[in-house]
């Protein structure tokens, strides 16, 4: 089977290792390309454009490294590291409106705001590339919200979408919408 792999860091070079292992053709893309062309000693073909590895792949995987490093850096309460992964400004659309911010406001909420994250987990993950320097992630994520300073929380699933730019050699979230998941079974 032709596998196309998106994200060869620690955990994706795993996963294609062993992939490759089983027998598969695979395609690898990573924003660092240095970290794609490691893997061709084993078998992998690397690509510089996440377009191009697409070409015959029957399954696509990705290692959410970009979208898991923004949601940790919530968790970890940590404004240094969301801010160096946001574009500036950066928009969001939830429940609860709209929002425009620049770091100076992103690390005012972070450090102030009356909620903080207390877990994560990202599940059911799409990936289109529209162009070489964007990329559309869409997932269903499950989140533990708490009022700051208090354990515990309540746990919302959410269907996310989040557009990534490639902004010189790094990429940045542009935009992210979240809106309630609806439970299994209901009706529209």
């Amino acid at each position: 089977m032709q596998i196309t792999f998106f994200g060869t860091g620690l955990m994706g070079t795993g996963f294609v290792r062993r992939l490759l292992a089983n027998g598969h053709a695979v395609n690898v893309w990573n924003r660092s390309p240095a970290k794609a062309r490691a893997l061709m000693a084993l078998g992998a073909v690397a690509f510089d454009d996440p377009a191009a590895a697409l070409a015959g792949a029957e399954r696509v995987h990705l290692s959410l490294d970009l979208e898991n490093k923004f949601w940790q850096s919530m968790m970890d309460n940590d404004a240094d590291a969301a801010t160096k992964l946001l574009n500036e400004p950066a928009l969001m659309v939830s429940s609860y409106g709209t929002m425009k911010f620049d770091h100076d406001s992103y690390r005012k909420m972070a450090e102030e705001g009356p909620m903080v994250l207390t877990s994560f987990e990202l599940n059911d993950v799409e990936v289109h590339f529209p162009k070489d320097a964007t990329a559309i992630v869409t997932y269903r994520g499950k989140q533990t919200m708490a009022p700051r300073g208090q354990k515990g929380g309540k746990v919302q699933e959410m269907n996310d979408t989040s557009t990534w730019i490639k902004a010189g050699e790094s990429w940045q979230c542009a935009m992210h919408t979240e809106v309630p998941a609806e439970k299994k079974g209901s009706a529209h």
